[in-house]
């Protein structure tokens, strides 16, 4: 498992073009998604993810990116994901959906992205990488804020200042390539489908789903392989 804390401050993409403004200022978002998906492909940025959701249509021009543009740009750059609700739980507290989105994270199954409302986190609204949820506490990276207190907290601490939640859905597993392997467009054997290049010895991928021998890779145009010169890895 591998996240990364990724900062849309950083110099080599925050002055890069996102929602009429710049990364630095409105690529909370795709800094967010870059977070996550830096576990199905480790060669990810903000400065691809942004890219990509501009030119797709996920960012609003000047307000940063769309609720429906997250979920979007998840499942592009390869993960099952959905938006909890769709009406703002902003200065609520004890809601039905934080305690389902908390559960779920929690189980070891599921990641997510929240976007929180005016708080410590924010003066209006802001995308932030909910990694982990323990007994007490709940893991963030914040795309934007480096201080402990953005990025360790409680249900307490947190939950009146949630707007929205998105729940993104873990690999089943990983492997790495013991040897090239074969990309394959259906889990078939070879003679009977087409191939799309290899995956290099050493490559660790994330699966999704598996058929028989096959793996579905995530983070790829519905690419599969066969398990076998593979091994088992985190």
């Amino acid at each position: 498992m591998a996240y990364k804390n990724f900062k849309q401050t950083d110099s080599r993409w925050s002055n890069n073009a996102y929602s009429g403004y710049t990364i630095k200022s409105q690529g909370c978002g795709p800094t967010s998604i870059a977070d996550a998906v830096y576990d199905l492909n480790n060669k990810i940025t903000p400065a691809k993810t942004a890219k990509w959701m501009e030119e797709n249509g996920c960012s609003c021009h000047g307000s940063g990116t769309y609720y429906s543009g997250m979920v979007k740009g998840l499942k592009h750059f390869g993960y099952d994901a959905i938006q909890c609700n769709y009406t703002s739980i902003y200065g609520k507290t004890n809601a039905a959906v934080v305690t389902d989105f908390l559960k779920k994270i929690k189980s070891g199954k599921y990641i997510g992205i929240a976007c929180m409302g005016k708080s410590i986190w924010t003066t209006s609204g802001h995308y932030v990488f909910v990694r982990k949820v323990s007994e007490g506490h709940i893991y963030i990276y914040d795309p934007y804020n480096t201080s402990s207190k953005c990025e360790l907290t409680t249900r307490n601490q947190w939950e009146k200042y949630v707007k929205y939640l998105f729940l993104i859905k873990k690999p089943l597993g990983y492997v790495v390539t013991d040897r090239a392997v074969q990309k394959r467009v259906e889990p078939k054997a070879l003679a009977k489908i087409k191939t799309v290049g290899k995956f290099a010895k050493g490559t660790r991928l994330a699966y999704d789903k598996v058929q028989g021998n096959y793996l579905h890779i995530m983070g790829t145009d519905d690419v599969w392989i066969h398990k076998k010169n593979t091994s088992v890895t985190v």
